[in-house]
């Protein structure tokens, strides 16, 4: 930025035979840079009067050169928004400033005629002309055409000339005549300090200003900092080269500071949480903003984790062939660019994820859950397991030999015991471990018996279990050492019978719930009541209910339980455009139907007259959806 600015002052103090062609990204800056920091320096410290306009949408050479003079006219007399009425009426304050001008002159006809006619009335040698956005002018306006107004009004009337764009916006076919008007191109790459230090401005005396400031390094760090692979260190460049991306992770980051931090004084916890969510914030609004990632399509980001394949302990894993499913490769990708390279642990906020692309409100217990797990918290504090964990991975070479061993000593007895409830906690303890097996009092086989041992107990305790699958999936896939393969399969064998047994947790609590509370039932399966979505909201389940189940629940069916049944299958159902996703709750339906039926040949009841002329028609319908071809 600073030789762009020299660049701009030795031209307006050279001889010069063309123009200076200033590219660069769009969003990165360039054109705010130029007429907020650039232009009025030019003004004040030089003769030369800068006229900055844009070529968006310009069709012809004659409208780009009333563009011109009416930003000559306004920087002299101030004719503000422009019309060929207003020129008119300025005649007698522009007079002085126009060379080749008198009271006889008609300076709108002029004005209305060709570019010739209205640039001669520009006073050489002390005006700069800006041009911006190049790429957007009118496809009816050759280029040609444009570079050869350029080269008149440098070669001609003497004026200094920049041009603004995004080249790689530009057809090179376009540019074949860019060697003859352009004297020096110029790629503008934004100074992302400066950038940050001029954003943070707004933020002045807040408190997410005080913050930003007092963690200024994080910051800076989490934008600039490179790594050994030039291919990422592009890919990193031109992720935060964009302002508008900048501005938009602030603005962000901003709201989730004021809502659920904004404290006069943060622990250290929550100063960590504010760091990891921060750098979240910033790699979900860049790949966002690169049109890379969904609401919808996260690319497997949310099943990513840190592991010690992160933590150069990769030794202990036999070579890989690049086998990855694209969305794999992807969400590795994106951890190696915006996490692993500020050795940061990578975690993945849903709530955060929805509010920076969806726009969705953040639920405040949903989030508090997220942070809690992820931090793991006890009573607001980091349990002392975790304390070790992340001492032990990640701190270990600040510390002593002897330090090291007594924690990693004691990080085992921890483990024995089952206190961590991730898998890949008790891989990643296993990997250092085993690595260090002749420094800590037990043998490799002692070591895997204690982390097996503990991996049984805490993932009987797990309430993520397929999560903790997945992920343990796709961070390990088959390229772990025998040793480690075994402990795997001991995570994978417990959390299935964890699953197994979560399942019929589950299966119990909704058919007590269908018994004994059919209200607050119908909120648990519907997004559509006062305390937001339900638990059940997303996945088929009424499937388990049983016949008799409903048989029972229809005979002993209240007045007012009639509506919350028409809204279960109004919300679920009849207006839900992912029907399919409860398509095991086909089943369902029709014993509601046929217990519906039974109950209504039998009785004759106001219960029966809604049955009758509400609820079965729906149910009816209901059933349609599944079967019919227009949903399919």
């Amino acid at each position: 930025m600073r030789n762009i600015s020299e660049s701009i002052l030795n031209y307006l103090k050279m001889k010069h035979s063309g123009a200076i062609l200033i590219s660069g990204d769009w969003g990165s800056g360039k054109s705010y840079f130029l007429k907020n920091k650039v232009l009025p320096y030019v003004k004040d410290h030089t003769e030369f009067l800068p006229v900055m306009v844009s070529l968006y949408g310009e069709e012809t050479r004659s409208g780009i050169a009333k563009k011109i003079i009416y930003g000559f006219l306004d920087s002299k007399v101030g004719i503000g928004k422009f019309s060929f009425q207003k020129i008119a009426g300025w005649i007698s304050k522009a007079a002085p400033y126009i060379p080749k001008i008198n009271d006889y002159v008609d300076l709108s006809k002029i004005i209305d005629g060709s570019e010739e006619n209205i640039l001669r009335f520009l006073p050489s040698e002390k005006v700069l002309v800006v041009l911006d956005d190049l790429e957007r002018k009118s496809d009816k306006l050759r280029m040609e055409d444009l570079l050869g107004l350029v080269n008149d009004l440098v070669e001609n009337s003497e004026i200094k000339v920049i041009l603004v764009a995004n080249k790689k916006q530009i057809n090179p076919e376009d540019l074949k005549f860019e060697e003859k008007t352009i004297e020096r191109s110029l790629e503008f790459s934004p100074d992302l300090v400066e950038v940050f230090e001029s954003l943070n401005e707004v933020y002045k005396n807040t408190s997410i200003g005080d913050f930003l400031n007092n963690h200024k390094d994080l910051i800076i760090e989490s934008l600039i900092k490179k790594t050994d692979d030039d291919s990422l260190n592009r890919e990193i460049t031109e992720a935060f080269s964009n302002i508008r991306t900048l501005k938009f992770a602030l603005e962000h980051f901003k709201f989730i500071f004021e809502t659920f931090f904004n404290d006069s004084k943060l622990s250290e916890v929550e100063i960590s949480q504010l760091k990891n969510i921060w750098i979240f914030v910033l790699s979900v609004s860049a790949e966002f903003k690169s049109n890379s990632l969904t609401l919808h399509d996260k690319k497997n980001i949310d099943k990513q984790v840190t592991t010690f394949l992160d933590l150069d302990l990769s030794e202990i894993f036999e070579e890989s062939k690049d086998t990855e499913e694209p969305k794999e490769n992807y969400s590795k990708s994106f951890k190696d660019k915006y996490y692993n390279r500020l050795g940061e642990k990578y975690i993945f906020y849903p709530e955060i994820y929805d509010f920076l692309l969806g726009g969705f409100p953040i639920e405040q217990s949903k989030f508090s859950a997220t942070l809690e797990n992820a931090f793991h918290l006890e009573e607001g504090e980091v349990k002392e397991s975790y304390i070790l964990l992340n001492e032990v991975l990640r701190e270990r070479m600040d510390m002593s030999s002897q330090d090291f061993i007594s924690k990693l000593k004691r990080l085992l007895s921890l483990v024995e015991i089952g206190e961590f409830v991730g898998p890949l906690d008790y891989i990643n303890i296993a990997a250092v471990s085993l690595e260090y097996a002749g420094f800590i009092g037990y043998n490799r086989d002692e070591i895997k018996q204690k982390i097996g041992e503990g991996l049984r107990l805490g993932m009987m305790k797990s309430d993520f279990v397929e999560r903790d699958i997945t992920t343990l999936e796709m961070a390990l896939g088959g390229n772990m050492n025998d040793e480690l393969k075994d402990l795997v399969d001991i995570a994978n064998y417990t959390l299935n019978e964890r699953k197994v047994q979560l399942k019929q947790q589950e299966r119990n609590e909704i058919i007590a719930l269908f018994k004994s509370d059919f209200s607050d039932f119908v909120n648990q399966f519907t997004d559509e009541n006062s305390v937001g979505d339900g638990k059940y909201v997303y996945n088929s389940y009424l499937d388990i209910l049983t016949k008799d189940e409903i048989e029972s629940f229809v005979k002993g069916i209240k007045w007012e339980e009639t509506w919350k049944l028409q809204q279960l299958i109004d919300s679920r159902y009849l207006r839900s455009h992912n029907v399919f996703n409860y398509s095991r709750e086909e089943i369902f339906l029709k014993r509601l139907k046929t217990e519906i039926n039974s109950y209504s040949d039998q009785n004759s009841n106001i219960i029966c007259h809604e049955f009758k002329t509400r609820i079965l028609p729906k149910v009816e319908k209901a059933i349609e959806r599944f079967t019919s071809p227009k949903i399919l």
